[in-house]
């Protein structure tokens, strides 16, 4: 996949996430860190971009460039890998925007004030106990509480300013959906399902017979969370009496939806009054009987407040997702690029390089590799050598890439660009032997021999790409052996301790 399109496939993949981005996991409150991924996110020194009168740049550009490292290792998951040059370029993009949305708020900072008090109770709520607090703190490199208040009041003045931006686009919350969220839910119920807790399948005869078994001892008296703990097939309350909730109902009617519950059943369990118990339900996953225990709804002064509150949190979600809003973010964050200027050389060599203005993305990243920071990043001369075969320059891209570190010379992804190299310079049995070499070296790595496979192929050199391709073949047809031999030996061993099980009593 070429650069280009890798950053369409990126962009399209990542775009619904970058107002979310941008208004809240940018100032770093609830945005505690990214996921393993394949390569180190080096601390960032140095200017990255400025806009107006604001330069970001160490520990300020950093946490954009983790969030695009987040957003490369989802997209891992799924089979794209995005090169390092894109990667952080998608950090820049997202600076960009966080700028043009900070200056936006500098319009109206007057009206975005945040006090101690305000910063302080949303620490209390995001961390109750000290020990959450310090865990926090440790992930995100904070020295002390007043970091984490002074994020606390970054957090509040970007939820300010949202609110603000959706009184002005006239964003309506409906009154309904702020009483679902305030009324709490708190139900009892018995699953007889399709499968046993031991996983044996049940007829549908079986499990109704089964239902109704219990419906019986419950409405005869019987202790509904005893009946529960014996009969209920639903591991995540049987142990709890069967007791699910509290839960509001906003929160019920969306778990219920995304399990795919039948409709009949939701619309049974929401038409009961308190102590009322069901008939057994059939769905998918079994026959139900549930009792609702409480259905409440605040009073007093605490029904105001409440009520404020998830007012102003929809108003927050439905103002973010909201068509005018959006259009207005695009049309900033599109002025902010056009205004940026890009202060780091190895950035502004990649933006060149989109441009296809090759001799000066090889003059800026040269100047990248001046910078301590980029200096044992090798993917950065990778990158630089395939600037200089853009302007047929063999030699450059050679002399490049031989600056290499050792522990990246020995990357599949070096061994590439050197094999390119001669095959760009009309050398295709050198670039061959290299790789094929490569390979050697490499006889068990199955992703080695993949990516061998793709390039051969790439250069049409159908002989080695058929023979890389056996190779991968046997690979994979080892890694089956090896799985059946280890599911094999598990079976075995199962069915021992069952034995021994069974022989002692």
């Amino acid at each position: 996949m070429g650069i280009m399109t890798i950053r369409k496939v990126a962009q399209k993949i990542l775009a619904p996430v970058i107002i979310v981005l941008v208004v809240t996991l940018t100032v770093g409150m609830f945005y505690i860190g990214i996921p393993a991924f394949s390569k180190e996110v080096y601390s960032y020194r140095g200017k990255a971009v400025k806009l107006g009168n604001k330069v970001l740049k160490d520990g300020e550009f950093q946490q954009f460039l983790e969030r695009a490292y987040l957003d490369a290792s989802q997209l891992q998951q799924w089979g794209e890998i995005t090169p390092d040059a894109q990667i952080r370029d998608n950090a820049l993009i997202y600076a960009a925007q966080y700028l043009a949305f900070q200056n936006e708020m500098e319009k109206v900072k007057d009206k975005l004030k945040v006090t101690n008090k305000e910063a302080e109770d949303l620490v209390k709520k995001a961390f109750p106990t000290e020990e959450e607090l310090k865990s926090f703190m440790l992930q995100r490199g904070l020295n002390s509480k007043k970091d984490v208040l002074k994020l606390a009041k970054e957090d509040l003045k970007n939820r300010k300013f949202i609110l603000l931006k959706g009184k002005e686009f006239k964003v309506k919350v409906d009154k309904n959906d702020v009483l679902e969220q305030l009324e709490q839910l708190t139900l009892s119920q018995i699953l007889v399902g399709y499968y046993d807790s031991d996983n044996k399948e049940r007829t549908e005869a079986q499990a109704l017979a089964r239902a109704n078994e219990v419906y019986a001892k419950v409405t005869g008296g019987g202790d509904f969370g005893e009946l529960a703990k014996q009969y209920s097939d639903d591991a995540n309350t049987k142990d709890k009496n069967g007791v699910y909730g509290p839960v509001s109902l906003a929160v019920y009617k969306a778990i219920m939806q995304g399990q795919n519950m039948e409709q009949e059943f939701v619309d049974a369990v929401l038409a009961l009054k308190e102590g009322e118990i069901t008939k057994p339900i059939k769905t998918t996953h079994g026959y139900y009987i549930v009792r609702l225990d409480k259905r409440e709804m605040p009073t007093g002064d605490a029904y105001k407040t409440k009520y404020r509150e998830v007012e102003e949190s929809l108003l927050y979600e439905k103002t973010i997702q909201d068509e005018k809003f959006q259009n207005w973010a695009k049309k900033i964050n599109e002025d902010a690029e056009s205004k940026m200027e890009i202060l780091d050389p190895a950035l502004r060599g990649y933006r060149l390089s989109l441009k296809e203005k090759w001799a000066e993305a090889a003059s800026a990243y040269e100047k990248a590799f001046k910078l301590k920071y980029y200096k044992k990043n090798w993917s950065l001369y990778i990158e630089t050598s395939n600037i200089y075969l853009k302007l047929k320059d063999f030699d450059k891209a050679l002399s490049v890439l031989k600056k290499v570190p050792a522990e990246g010379q020995d990357s599949i992804e070096y061994q590439i660009a050197l094999a390119t190299v001669y095959k760009e310079n009309n050398k295709p049995k050198k670039a061959e032997e290299i790789l094929t070499a490569y390979g050697n070296k490499n006889p068990e790595d199955k992703y080695i021999h993949q990516q061998l496979q793709e390039q051969f192929t790439t250069w049409k050199m159908t002989k080695a790409a058929q023979r890389e391709a056996e190779i991968v073949a046997k690979l994979e047809k080892k890694e089956q052996e090896e799985l059946e031999a280890y599911q094999k030996q598990l079976n075995e061993s199962n069915n021992t301790n069952n034995d021994n099980q069974t022989e002692s009593k």
